[in-house]
């Protein structure tokens, strides 16, 4: 009932730049130096009149005093400055819309056509919508959200399957305690007819069988007269397949026989 569709343009570049600050606020004083100087003069001085230019003329006499002081101060300040090195990797989102398409509520019981979305509901979902994805709007990011009715799928309805065999889902078992019987007679044939007379002949039975062998000749005067386990495992080795089959039979057993 929703399709959702989200385009991202991403920068691809690589971008590293170095800023250095200065900061007047923050200066510091990091020398000051201070010179006072102070200067005094005294003196007489005499005015020249008419006076002066006669023989016993005295001429009036002045006296002044000078004074003089100077202050220098000299003042170092230091600035504090911040250098920066800020790198950009590529990846960085620049821009993302999302555009959803809703489809129409179902129809209520008795008309057959569905019925738009409230817009209160779309706006809710809107507002969900930007939440969840983060939208930056000083970035550009917009969000487009529409409600269509939307086309009815196509139930396609299979037939039934044939009817199968009671016995299709046992076959594979029925056939694996077939080969397990098989090689149990096979075993049974062996231990009665070959094993069990070799134990129980006497001495002089088994002197008398292998020279009636030895006479005979051939390959089975080798294995008339070798013991019990050698012919067992000599059976094994001719029946491989049967012999295997029996072992894995043993090896998945999953209770004890």
């Amino acid at each position: 009932n929703a399709q959702v569709t989200v385009a991202l343009q991403i920068s691809r570049e690589r971008e590293a730049f170095t800023e250095q600050v200065i900061d007047p606020e923050t200066a510091v004083v990091t020398s000051r130096t201070r010179n006072e100087m102070t200067e005094a003069e005294t003196g007489a001085n005499g005015a020249v009149t008419i006076a002066s230019d006669l023989p016993d003329g005295e001429a009036a006499e002045t006296e002044t005093n000078t004074e003089r002081n100077e202050t220098r101060e000299e003042v170092e300040y230091a600035v504090s400055t911040r250098d920066r090195t800020v790198e950009k990797l590529p990846g960085e989102i620049q821009r993302m819309t999302i555009a959803v398409l809703l489809n129409h509520l179902p129809p209520v019981e008795g008309e057959e056509e569905s019925r738009p979305r409230p817009p209160e509901e779309i706006a809710a979902l809107r507002e969900l919508i930007e939440t969840a994805a983060g939208i930056d709007e000083a970035r550009g990011d917009r969000v487009t959200l529409q409600t269509l009715p939307f086309e009815k799928p196509v139930l396609s309805i299979e037939e039934p399957a044939a009817a199968t065999s009671p016995l299709s889902g046992i076959e594979p078992r029925l056939w694996h305690i077939g080969q397990l019987a098989l090689l149990s007679i096979v075993v049974i044939v062996l231990g009665l007819f070959v094993v069990k007379p070799i134990l129980t002949q006497s001495p002089t039975q088994d002197a008398d069988s292998a020279t009636a062998i030895a006479a005979l000749g051939g390959p089975l005067a080798t294995t008339a007269i070798q013991d019990p386990v050698t012919m067992l495992r000599d059976a094994s080795s001719n029946e491989t397949e049967a012999a295997a089959a029996l072992l894995n039979a043993w090896l998945e057993e999953e209770e004890a026989a």
